[in-house]
C-alpha cells in the first residue's frame, strides 16, 4: 500500500478511537467505532496475501452485525423494552472485541493474518471496546455469565491450538473475561489490566515478527536469548508472580472478593490455569528443541528490548500500590 494512504488510514483509526473514548453520546460512540472499522478494512484488503484479503468480508460482516446491534440497543432505550438495552449493547461491544456471543471468527481470522495485523487486531482494535466496557458494564448475571464463559472458552480452546496466532487469540479471550469482570467492579483497574496486556502482547509479537513463526515446532528456530525472553513474557501473560502480569489479576481478585463473587473468581482462575498449561506446553517444546545456529538481527532486537524489559519487570516498581491494596 502507498505510504501516504496507509498514514491516512492509521490517522483515521486513531481518530475513531479518540472519538469513541471521549464521547458521552451513543451516536458519537457509534461514529467512532465505524471510523475505526472502515480504516482497518482497507489495510486488510490491500494486502498481497490472499488469506489476509479473504478475511476482510468476514471482519466486515461481524462488525456490521455488532454495529447494527448497537443501533438496536439505542432504539430500545427509548421504548418500554429498555431492559434489553444493556444486554444487547454489551453483547455488541464484546462481538467487536472478539468475544461472545460470536467469537469463532476471531481465532480463525488471526490464524490468517501476518504478525503486524495480528498486533493491530489484538491491541489497537480492542481499545475502543475495552474503554466502552469499562464505562458501561455493571456487575449482573449477564456480565458474570459472559466473563466466566470467555475464561473457560479461552482456556479450553487454547489447549487444542497448535498455531501461535490461535493460541494468542484464545489467550486474549480469557483476558477479555478478566477485563469484563474487573470493569464491572473498578473501571480504572480494568484499564490498567488492559495496558499491561497490550504491553506484554506487543513485546511477544515484536520477537515473533522477525522470525515469522507460525506454530509450536517453529519456536525451535529462536535463539536462546529469545527463548528465555519469550518464556518470561508468556509467564507474565499468564499472571505468574512476581512478574508484571500478576498484579492486574491480584487487583481483580481483590475487587471481586469485596463483592463476594467467589464463583466467578474460581472460574476465572480456572481459565487462567488452563492458559498457563498451554503456555508451559509451548515453553517445554521450545526449551527441549535443538535450535540451529542463528544470527540475531541487532536492530530488531534493540528495538524490542525496552518494551521487553518493561513487560518482564518485577513487581518491585508496584510495591507502593500493592501496599495500598493490602
Amino acid at each position: 500500500m502507498w505510504l501516504p494512504t496507509r498514514m491516512v488510514l492509521v490517522t483515521t483509526m486513531i481518530l475513531g478511537i479518540l472519538i469513541t473514548i471521549s464521547s458521552n453520546q451513543w451516536f458519537m460512540l457509534w461514529i467512532g467505532l465505524e471510523l475505526n472499522m472502515f480504516a482497518f478494512l482497507p489495510i486488510l484488503g490491500s494486502s498481497r496475501n490472499k488469506k489476509e484479503v479473504s478475511t476482510a468480508p468476514l471482519y466486515l460482516s461481524i462488525q456490521a452485525v455488532a454495529s447494527g446491534l448497537i443501533i438496536v440497543s439505542a432504539s430500545l432505550s427509548m421504548t418500554s423494552m429498555n431492559s434489553w438495552c444493556d444486554i444487547i449493547f454489551q453483547s455488541a461491544v464484546l462481538m467487536k472485541a472478539g468475544g461472545p456471543p460470536a467469537f469463532c471468527w476471531y481465532p480463525n481470522m488471526l490464524n490468517s493474518l501476518s504478525w503486524p495485523l495480528v498486533w493491530l487486531l489484538m491491541t489497537v482494535q480492542k481499545i475502543s471496546p475495552v474503554v466502552i466496557l469499562s464505562i458501561a458494564s455493571k456487575l449482573n448475571h449477564l456480565v458474570i455469565i459472559m466473563a466466566a464463559s470467555m475464561a473457560l472458552i479461552g482456556g479450553i480452546g487454547g489447549i487444542l491450538q497448535t498455531q501461535l496466532r490461535g493460541l494468542l487469540a484464545y489467550s486474549s479471550l480469557t483476558h477479555l473475561g478478566w477485563l469484563l469482570a474487573l470493569s464491572s467492579e473498578t473501571p480504572s483497574l480494568a484499564l490498567c489490566y488492559f495496558t499491561v496486556y497490550v504491553t506484554i502482547t506487543t513485546a511477544i509479537i515484536s520477537i515473533l515478527l522477525p522470525k515469522n513463526l507460525k506454530s509450536h515446532p517453529n519456536t525451535a528456530n529462536l535463539s536462546p536469548t529469545h527463548k528465555m525472553t519469550i518464556s518470561m513474557l508468556l509467564l507474565s501473560l499468564a499472571g505468574v508472580p512476581p512478574l508484571l502480569g500478576f498484579l492486574p489479576k491480584l487487583q481483580a481478585i481483590q475487587g471481586l472478593v469485596t463483592h463476594n463473587s467467589f464463583i466467578i473468581i474460581i472460574i476465572l482462575i480456572s481459565g487462567s490455569l488452563m492458559n498457563l498449561y498451554f503456555y508451559l506446553n509451548l515453553l517445554l517444546s521450545t526449551s527441549t528443541s535443538l535450535s540451529p545456529s542463528m544470527h540475531l538481527n541487532p536492530m530488531n532486537y534493540t528495538l524490542s528490548l525496552p518494551i521487553v524489559i518493561i513487560a518482564c519487570m518485577s513487581l518491585i516498581l508496584f510495591l507502593p500500590l500493592i501496599a495500598t491494596l493490602m
